[in-house]
């Protein structure tokens, strides 16, 4: 017989999974203040002694265009909002997150002190849970670099050149969502707006959206987006956060399966 030295499910484990998949998955509609936009499954190994020896969750995202496109009058996933109120200032210049005033395609921070707040007091829970869960301060900055470049490119959003090609609106904001994902502006540009690449990425924007239940919106897009640059940006923006959530699930579930199956 092996057992398993600590819980693997605790309560404090159960409570910091669902901080973060809620965070993570979650969105104010004009129907719940906090409604889940994605589905989840827990399923729970059990030795002959009907102790615990490893969990897993999976969790598929129903709503992953929301990044990108939402209903009118309703915000995009819980985290931003929270992650935009709670950084502290070194934080905010790491990631490049000093000014919070232009315009954004995807997102406005929230504007009330107590919403605020409250997003703020939700951050720190956040945080609380990432170490609560054993990820390394630094995988936790990985992800906080992937949300913070959503927001710089919903910043830089897409205009044409003099030759009437996409590209970036606001060089300065592709820049710093490079800097965030660790590549080059040129690169980026190339990868969104290069033919080849946009072919890719607009492909990627409508399997996302089709399956998102939002196939009328992308037609809509695209008959407004000739060329493809906004499409190709939303999609490669639902590309990142789809693999954003995909880490956390990755993260949740090294904390609490372990390869101890134990069996009498």
């Amino acid at each position: 017989l092996s057992t398993v030295s600590a819980p693997l499910f605790t309560p404090e484990k159960v409570t910091a999974i669902f901080c973060l998949l809620e965070a993570f998955g979650n969105a104010r509609t004009v129907m719940n203040s906090n409604a889940s936009r994605f589905s989840q499954l827990v399923s729970l190994d059990f030795d002959n002694s009907g102790v615990i020896v490893s969990v897993s969750v999976q969790a598929m995202m129903l709503e992953k265009s929301r990044v990108v496109r939402r209903p009118p009058g309703e915000p995009n996933f819980n985290v931003f909002y929270q992650m935009l109120a709670g950084l502290d200032i070194k934080q905010r210049r790491d990631l490049h997150l000093d000014n919070l005033n232009e315009p954004n395609l995807f997102m406005t921070p929230l504007q009330r002190t107590e919403d605020r707040t409250k997003a703020a007091n939700a951050w720190e829970k956040i945080i609380s849970s990432t170490k609560v869960l054993g990820i390394h301060p630094n995988e936790a900055l990985s992800l906080w670099s992937v949300l913070a470049a959503i927001y710089h490119l919903g910043v830089a959003s897409v205009s044409r050149s003099s030759s009437g090609k996409p590209q970036f609106g606001r060089p300065q904001a592709a820049q710093r969502a490079a800097l965030c994902l660790g590549t080059t502006v040129e690169e980026l540009t190339r990868l969104l707006f290069s033919d080849s690449g946009r072919r890719s990425v607009s492909s990627l924007s409508t399997l996302n959206q089709q399956g998102s239940g939002s196939s009328l919106a992308a037609r809509k897009s695209k008959q407004s987006d000739p060329d493809g640059g906004l499409e190709a940006l939303e999609g490669f923006v639902v590309g990142l956060y789809q693999e954003a959530f995909n880490a956390v699930l990755y993260l949740v579930n090294r904390s609490i399966t372990t390869t101890n199956n134990a069996n009498t």
